[in-house]
């Protein structure tokens, strides 16, 4: 389950005056308040370019001024009910940095905030960022404490910190501390709460398990499967198609966009939804087109001749199985699409980083391809006719091997070789570049773990065996 912060989240802000490097009594004076000098909301902000930039706990030498500013968060929780929670995690969108890290943790502060709201927290921490990336998301995953806070009945209140200093009450002398983010409850990134509860599942001990999809038209109730190690929810669907999970290194929960209610990738209603680049000569939409699986398509199109682009990206996470792929234990990337227009290099790629390698595939209107900058081989092409109908592909990656499937059929083996530890994936046209770009149709896309899935036919019985 996804929350969005609330449009009564705001900052409370401190200051002080002072000469110099600021003193361990001047630090004192700021951190230790019992209320600050000014507070904001995130419904006075209306645009992007007037997002709420956090600056937490920093110096501007030369304003001679010392200033802490912290967060605090609102979130409606009380759709959870009476449930245990198995997971919570806050997700905060990098719009700039300077050599710091978020801490979170009990806010206490009144329904309306105020400056009296300075210092309305308690306790420790429930958890931290680490390496604050900037145009990404970053993640603090809850610990026990964290998760036993969250009100399933009411409104969860946060309190963000910068770590490093002011969560640690470290002096920080004539240093300079930052990180921007977006409040902004209108906006795709502004900040969420994810939380993982157990209402909706079953649990089983380890043993054998028979699971008949017969019982329901769309599938069963889910089921989760429970190990001294890990756990991971386990979905199972009729012959829909729907994506499940099994426990470790065995096949794990997808993420699938599919046009789903007209949504553009980047819909804030989507549970999680995409980064969005497009220029605005290129144009996106989301259509009717009966040859889809879900009867939508994703419409991409840019202009050949101009240096244009328009694709979108997603950040993936390991230690969210939602959003996790894995050089070391295998993953595939699925996709069905049909080229329209192509420039004279190509349309359009996929590309994933998956915290190893980096491979790329581009599409034209005449060939499918992986470049040799990311192989150790030559580059590979394989000639097919890309716009006749919908066809599906689909990569498998583990370690170095690297396979691509056209509509079943392997058509390009190859050995990875280019080294990144970047997490993300995208799709699109990623280049403003000339001759590349074009129009092409996407029926969905959809990444998981190890063992690719057929789909479950209604009458069929799938055998989990736990070790």
């Amino acid at each position: 389950m996804i929350f969005k912060v609330t449009n009564a989240s705001g900052y409370v802000e401190n200051n002080l005056t002072i000469s110099g490097t600021t003193s361990d009594e001047e630090w004192a004076t700021v951190r230790d308040a019992a209320s600050g000098q000014s507070v904001g909301t995130s419904i006075g902000y209306t645009t992007t370019t007037s997002h709420v930039q956090c600056k937490y706990t920093l110096v501007i030498l030369g304003d001679d001024n010392v200033k802490i500013l912290r967060y605090f968060l609102y979130f409606d929780t009380s759709s959870i009910g009476d449930t245990p929670i198995s997971s919570a995690r806050l997700w905060i969108y990098g719009q700039s940095a300077a050599d710091a890290e978020l801490s979170v943790q009990q806010g206490t502060q009144a329904d309306i905030l105020s400056v009296d709201d300075y210092d309305a927290f308690s306790g420790t921490e429930f958890g931290h960022t680490s390496g604050y990336a900037v145009n990404k998301w970053n993640e603090i995953v809850f610990n026990a404490t964290g998760r036993d806070a969250i009100n399933t009945s009411g409104i969860t209140k946060l309190c963000l910190r910068e770590y490093d200093h002011d969560y640690l009450d470290v002096n920080i002398g004539n240093d300079y501390y930052y990180v921007g983010t977006i409040l902004n409850a209108a906006f795709s990134h502004q900040i969420k709460l994810e939380i993982n509860a157990d209402s909706e599942f079953d649990t089983k001990d380890t043993g054998v398990i028979k699971i008949n999809t017969a019982t329901g038209v769309e599938g069963i109730t889910p089921i989760k499967l429970i190990t001294d190690n890990s756990e991971y929810p386990l979905r199972i669907c009729g012959s829909d198609g729907e994506v499940y999970g099994i426990l470790n290194n065995n096949l794990l929960a997808s993420n699938e966009y599919n046009g789903e209610n007209d949504y553009l990738p980047d819909n804030v209603n989507l549970d999680y939804p995409w980064d969005d680049i497009v220029d605005v000569s290129a144009t996106v939409a989301v259509e009717d087109d009966a040859n889809c699986v879900n009867g939508k398509r994703l419409n991409i199109s840019t202009d050949t001749a101009a240096a244009d682009l328009a694709y979108y990206s997603q950040t993936l996470s390991s230690s969210d199985p939602i959003r996790d792929i894995r050089n070391e234990i295998g993953y595939y990337v699925e996709w069905s699409a049909k080229v329209i227009t192509s420039g004279t290099e190509y349309s359009q790629i996929i590309q994933v980083r998956d915290g190893v390698y980096v491979w790329q595939i581009y599409m034209s209107d005449t060939a499918i391809g992986i470049s040799s900058t990311f192989i150790v081989e030559s580059t590979q092409t394989y000639n097919m006719d890309t716009t006749n109908s919908y066809h599906t592909y689909q990569v498998y990656v583990k370690g170095t091997s690297f396979t691509l499937k056209v509509d079943g059929t392997t058509r390009i083996t190859a050995t990875l070789d280019y080294d990144n530890t970047d997490n993300y994936i995208f799709f699109g046209d990623g280049y403003d570049a000339y001759n590349i770009g074009g129009q092409v149709y996407w029926d969905y896309i959809r990444y998981y773990n190890r063992v690719y899935p057929s789909k479950i036919k209604s009458s069929s019985i799938l055998d989990i065996v736990l070790d």
